[in-house]
């Protein structure tokens, strides 16, 4: 069912993605994002978009390089967080809840409500303290990373993957490696000279 959902989708989806890049270039954007993140400062192409999209005859992406003249960047949160370090984090973080969840349930067979009612409550407790040691902090070392490498190289603005439609700069790779602690290859470059 997948498949045929797939097959019938994917030419609809690659003239969209055709429509966007051709307007983009006719106008000179470097980036497109998803309206529902712009509340001002962009021009709203979604009328062009639709009637490029209704052309008829064949409808390819053309070759437009925005080169290094976009400002904006983005990097894709869900690369991020299959990261060891936020799968470890996260399998702790369940661990934990499935523990407090045996015991609430055990000790519910013998406890009044009340009880069950205050050990649930120390528990998300417990479970709300663990969150702040573990993952608030690896939150801000993505924030940082992401703040610093958008400084580094120039952008003045950074969103997640899924709000860019066309164009801006993929920084998911930099800052996956600043995270793990590879040397990213300017890194490299910059030590040997």
């Amino acid at each position: 069912m997948l498949a045929v959902v797939n097959k019938e989708m994917n030419p609809l989806k690659d003239r969209v993605q055709a429509s966007i890049a051709s307007v983009a270039a006719d106008k000179h954007i470097t980036v497109v994002m998803d309206k529902s993140v712009v509340v001002t400062g962009a021009e709203d192409i979604t009328d062009s978009v639709k009637d490029k999209f209704r052309e008829d005859g064949e409808l390819k992406a053309p070759d437009y390089d925005i080169g290094d003249s976009s400002s904006v960047a983005y990097f894709d949160q869900d690369v991020v967080s299959a990261l060891p370090m936020f799968r470890d984090a996260n399998k702790k973080m369940q661990n934990e809840w499935t523990k407090a969840r045996e015991a609430i349930a055990e000790k519910s067979k013998t406890a009044t409500q009340e009880e069950i009612r205050v050990m649930t409550a120390d528990y998300e407790k417990k479970l709300a303290a663990l969150n702040e040691q573990t993952m608030v902090p690896l939150l801000k070392k993505v924030t940082d990373t992401v703040s610093d490498t958008a400084k580094e190289k120039g952008y003045i603005l950074v969103v997640d993957k899924q709000y860019v439609m066309y164009g801006g700069k993929n920084i998911t790779d930099v800052v996956a490696d600043k995270l793990i602690g590879k040397k990213t290859s300017s890194e490299t470059s910059n030590e040997s000279k």
